[in-house]
């Protein structure tokens, strides 16, 4: 009506201009819509990639074939949370008319790990259509069971199998006792762990591990470490690890970094999901000996931001004052997921005071 042109629904854009000013943008701030929020975007990832697109896209087939997105609730906390933690429904389970072909498509686009997904659009079209052969990187995925096969391609992998089964059987048992020792080691945590072994460091991400082969006889030390968000203002909570030594490594051991006490105490990361309508500034344990401020804002609708991570104690608090207002959680130590160490706690306009 004013003959100007209006951009809308660009809320979680990002201004690139040097004009933009401090605070607009944090690192490792999580926003985004949480229908078709990827769990590393949920779970406050800085470095998201194409495979994040991939999930949202993912979530969008799943929707237009069946009518509804694949995870619902009656709020984003909710609803980001089965996006982390809940294995997605098969389009084909909800809706018998979609093929199960194009349900397989949009089950790996919805896979919680970016590696076991598409590669790339490109892919996710060429799948789609149904033709062309494997590449080699759908191939491993498809020998590691990652993702399922078409049923007639299936069918023929499975005669194969059934073929060569007997030949592995006698070979793996004479040279099983020529295998290395494994190691595997797991991030059950909520953040990124630095992992130092064997004279090399390897980063997870939340969820993620590794394998490596081990030489014989000797022993073995594993040191890691969580790796703290930042943001503008400098880096969020603490920093807690743990040195693991074993003299004679057994033929498989597994590993894991944790929240539980094992590590010299417990700590929490609390999730802020804001639905204030403000700002907030988070203190951590008020009213507490360890209280700590968080160093951080969280911006209205905001998901489960990322705050870093607490000791946690069975009477923790963690306080978000917006001006004269605040509203606080307390003793909600038994509430914590012992494991990863997480929390989520909304913040609502009724609840300041």
């Amino acid at each position: 009506q004013r003959g100007r042109p209006l951009l809308v629904d660009f809320g979680i854009a990002r201004r690139l201009d040097s004009d933009a000013g401090a605070g607009l943008t944090q690192t490792g701030l999580v926003i985004g819509t949480p229908h078709y929020m990827s769990p590393e975007q949920a779970l406050g990832d800085p470095n998201l990639g194409p495979r994040s697109d991939l999930y949202s896209l993912g979530c969008v087939l799943f929707q237009m074939v069946t009518g509804s997105p694949p995870f619902d609730g009656e709020s984003s906390q909710q609803i980001v949370g089965q996006h982390i933690a809940d294995p997605p429904p098969a389009a084909h389970d909800v809706n018998p008319k979609v093929p199960r072909a194009m349900s397989d498509v949009i089950l790996r686009c919805l896979a919680k790990q970016p590696r076991d997904r598409y590669a790339s659009a490109a892919d996710v079209i060429r799948a789609l259509k149904g033709g062309g052969p494997n590449t080699a990187a759908e191939t491993e995925l498809l020998d590691s069971g990652a993702i399922t096969a078409p049923r007639s391609r299936a069918r023929r992998k499975k005669t194969l199998i059934g073929v060569a089964a007997g030949l592995l059987l006698a070979v793996a048992a004479s040279a099983i006792w020529l295998m290395p020792p494994q190691l595997t080691f797991e991030n059950h945590l909520g953040g990124t762990v630095a992992v130092q072994v064997a004279g090399e460091e390897r980063r997870l991400l939340p969820g993620g591990s590794f394998t490596m082969s081990l030489a014989r006889g000797g022993p073995l030390d594993l040191t890691w470490r969580l790796v703290r968000p930042r943001t503008d203002s400098g880096a969020l909570g603490i920093s807690f690890g743990d040195t693991i030594a074993i003299a004679q490594p057994p033929r498989r051991v597994t590993l894991s970094a944790t929240a539980r006490p094992t590590h010299g105490g417990a700590y929490f990361s609390p999730l802020i999901t804001n639905e204030t309508g403000q700002w907030l500034r988070v203190t951590v344990n008020a009213g507490l000996a360890g209280a700590t401020p968080c160093n951080c804002n969280v911006p209205p609708g905001a998901v489960r931001m990322e705050i870093g991570y607490y000791p946690l104690f069975q009477n923790s608090t963690v306080r978000a004052t917006a001006g004269a207002r605040s509203a606080m959680f307390t003793d909600f130590g038994r509430q914590v997921d012992k494991e990863r160490g997480v929390v989520g706690l909304l913040f609502r306009a009724e609840d300041l005071h």
